[in-house]
């Protein structure tokens, strides 16, 4: 930001729209989430030194944060940042869960970034559109890069290989026209499937956990349901806004789903069950939200 005020100068509104300003797409990677034999979707998300970053070109030296375990024992890291206009310090917080590689480095940086969206860091992420890639998944995405040739999410996306090559494009045009392309994916080894980040949503097996239509299997869900659902979703992990939206997404381009073996069916129906016969916990006003949500849908 060049002359910009000192932060003496700044009211608290100047600094939630500084932290909430469209993501650059240079803060943007791109991760696999759902595989299938005729392609893959591809999840956007953050890294938490964007967070870090971010809060230091607004914030400067006025932002601290510190991490401790609530009740349940999950790590809550909680981001404060001084008022200018009062001197006090403002505070918000959210958990993390590990990750499958670095389980602690990975549950201390998860929490950073929900926290970092509690703030409008990046929170236009919840809104990019349903990925879909054809060709078999690349064993990383590392490599990939992001652009928004309009500047901003708002105004579409293109992702690229390793290579350099277009492998979706989605623009969003002035006038409100819409372009979306796929292409064709690069080849090597399949990589592990992705695992869910926050399981008040749904489980390992794609099982809703709360509501009217708590224990279905999300296939089974009828589309507005899901559509409702990603309404009051959007505090979420993107990993579990992202399997909604790539459910809608299949429906609406019609993928092809694999055939589901005897055995998939048994584990499923024995899950639907076990959630059907286990009271829904509302002690997470998040998940207390969505449950209200929920009840008022129809299905």
């Amino acid at each position: 930001m060049s002359n910009k005020k000192q932060y003496s100068e700044l009211s608290m509104r100047d600094i939630m729209d500084a932290l909430s300003a469209p993501t650059k797409a240079h803060h943007v990677e791109a991760r696999i989430g759902m595989k299938k034999d005729s392609g893959f979707s591809l999840l956007l998300y953050k890294d938490s030194r964007t967070d870090v970053q971010i809060l230091n070109d607004v914030c400067g030296m006025n932002w601290k944060n510190k991490y401790h375990r609530d009740e349940k024992g999950n790590l809550v890291c909680e981001i404060s940042i001084l008022n200018p206009e009062t001197g006090e310090w403002i505070s918000r917080e959210d958990t993390g869960t590990e990750s499958n590689t670095e389980a602690s480095k990975g549950e201390y940086s998860d929490a950073l970034k929900r926290a970092g969206f509690r703030w409008g860091i990046c929170i236009d992420l919840y809104d990019a559109p349903f990925i879909w890639v054809n060709g078999k998944a690349p064993y990383s995405t590392k490599d990939w890069s992001i652009e928004f040739p309009h500047e901003t999410l708002a105004g579409g996306i293109i992702v690229r290989d390793g290579k350099g090559n277009m492998v979706y494009k989605h623009l969003n045009a002035p006038q409100g026209d819409s372009q979306r392309t796929s292409a064709p994916a690069p080849a090597p080894a399949t990589p592990k499937p992705a695992k869910s980040a926050y399981d008040a949503l749904l489980d390992d097996n794609d099982i809703l956990l709360a509501g009217t239509v708590k224990g279905t299997a999300l296939a089974d869900v009828d589309t507005k349901t899901l559509e409702a659902i990603l309404t009051v979703g959007k505090r979420f992990d993107p990993d579990h806004i992202g399997r909604i939206k790539a459910e809608l997404g299949m429906r609406k381009f019609n993928v092809p789903r694999p055939n589901v073996s005897s055995e998939r069916k048994a584990e499923i129906k024995a899950t639907v069950a076990k959630q059907k016969s286990s009271p829904t916990k509302k002690t997470d006003p998040v998940v207390a939200e969505l449950i209200d949500a929920f009840e008022g849908v129809e299905v």
